[in-house]
């Protein structure tokens, strides 16, 4: 059965396996069980099962940016456009269940690749709003700021007690969120003018197919990475 699987293949059931079921309580055994190969494949991959989750968790989140960064390039209507590249990081929080990111927390390597993914997909978001105060669509805000709002504020609300609270289903609370922040954004030609007078500068964005690097020595601090992942991907 595993002589017929691709290496492609093979990764993505390896994905599937853990995006649920993390690998902390999985052995190697176990593993090569589930997936109906041998430990020698499995060996191919990485030496420890840590690092066979550190392979496909990489693998997931630069497929995130490359979705990402092709929406980004994309020319019409920013609100839209901006619409479609929170909802990739919506997808996201929704598919990865929790013990896959309780481990992906647990290392420093695996903190290390969430970091730079939300480094990554900020920069990005933060470009795609100065694109939009460029274009007279936004009131000039700080680029940044508005991004780390937008991506904080869509991992909190697609939680199912935030949504049981405010009897809102996720389509309803995202329409919502949404047009208070987005359109909230956006000039409308009469009423206080509320722009800012500085004129911000967004720092040099990474090449665009730029992934996710290599792990290095430097420790990185977690940044909260728990709070804002766990919490916001826990189904109560």
């Amino acid at each position: 059965m595993s002589s017929r699987r691709s290496q492609e293949e093979f990764l993505s059931d390896l994905f599937e396996l853990f995006r649920v079921e993390g690998v902390s309580e999985l052995t190697v055994g176990e593993i090569a069980r589930r997936l109906s190969c041998s430990r020698s494949r499995l060996y191919s991959v990485a030496e420890t099962k840590e690092d066979l989750f550190l392979v496909v968790a990489k693998q997931y989140l630069n497929s995130l940016l490359l979705e990402s960064d092709a929406l980004r390039s994309k020319d019409g209507d920013v609100v839209e456009i901006i619409t479609q590249y929170l909802d990739i990081g919506v997808r996201a929080s929704a598919l990865l269940g929790v013990p896959f990111l309780k481990d992906l927390d647990a290392s420093r390597q695996g903190r290390r690749l969430f970091d730079s993914y939300q480094e990554k997909r900020g920069q990005g978001l933060a470009h795609l709003v100065q694109r939009g105060v460029e274009k007279g669509v936004f009131h000039p805000r700080h680029a940044i700021l508005v991004a780390e709002i937008l991506m904080g504020g869509a991992l909190r609300i697609r939680r199912t007690r935030f949504l049981a609270r405010t009897g809102l289903t996720l389509e309803e609370a995202f329409s919502e969120f949404y047009e208070l922040l987005l359109h909230g954004l956006m000039k409308q030609g009469h009423g206080r003018q509320a722009g800012l007078s500085q004129n911000w500068k967004l720092p040099a964005l990474p090449d665009a197919a730029a992934q996710i690097p290599e792990s290095s020595s430097d420790d990185t601090d977690a940044d909260g990475i728990t709070e804002l992942l766990i919490k916001a991907s826990v189904r109560h």
